[in-house]
This record gives C-alpha cells, sequence and structure tokens, in this order.
C-alpha cells in the first residue's frame, strides 16, 4: 500500500517512525495515478492497522493509495 503525505518533511518523518516501529518502509516516486504536493510516498507491505497506529502515536497525517 501507499501512503501519501503532503510534503517530503512529512515523508521522511513518517519513514523514521516506521523503521523505528520495525514495519519496512521504502520512499518511492508518487504513481502517476495518485496525487500530492510534493510527488513522494511509501510503499509498506504491512497490515493497515499496524502503520496507522505507528503513524497515529506521532501525529502523522497521512492518506492510503493502493
Amino acid at each position: 500500500m501507499f501512503l501519501i503525505f503532503d510534503n517530503t518533511r512529512e515523508v521522511i518523518r513518517a519513514e523514521k517512525v516506521l523503521k523505528a516501529a520495525q514495519i519496512k518502509a521504502i520512499v518511492k516516486p508518487l504513481p502517476r495515478e495518485l496525487s500530492a504536493e510534493c510527488g513522494m510516498c511509501l510503499y509498506v507491505d504491512s497490515a493497515r492497522e499496524e502503520v496507522q497506529a505507528a503513524l497515529e502515536v506521532h501525529h502523522i497525517e497521512y492518506r492510503v493509495g493502493v
């Protein structure tokens, strides 16, 4: 699943949080069919609930793209 953020700073911040929670997160260019301001996203292959819990603790907002 792709996690979409409003800016590059949030992408990097979320990547650090997820890696600290031992959730593999890969920074990738945003696919053309999805849209965002910064053009970057995170790809994660973990349970949605696990990712949501890790990011909510740090008040990181995101959207999910498939």
